[in-house]
């Protein structure tokens, strides 16, 4: 287990939260939805990271379906 890329993990995610905490991200419409858009992000970092460009496609594969699902929430929120 890489054990740089937990902590950055656990680090960035207690940051988030502190950060939503904060500011009262949390209460405006499209918080989550574009949190839920920068998920796949951390995902590819992490496989350019380990040189795995095959692993990079197989992320880019599944950060649409995130992407989707988040322009998908935004959408909702509008109407």
């Amino acid at each position: 287990m890489n054990t740089y890329a937990l902590s950055a993990g656990i680090i960035l995610a207690a940051l988030i939260i502190i950060r939503f905490k904060v500011t009262r991200l949390e209460q405006t419409p499209f918080a989550y939805p574009l949190l839920l858009a920068s998920f796949p992000l951390y995902y590819f970092v992490f496989a350019i990271y380990s040189k795995d460009f095959a692993a990079l496609y197989n992320e880019f594969v599944v950060g649409l379906i995130f992407f989707s699902m988040a322009i998908a929430a935004i959408k909702s929120k509008m109407k």
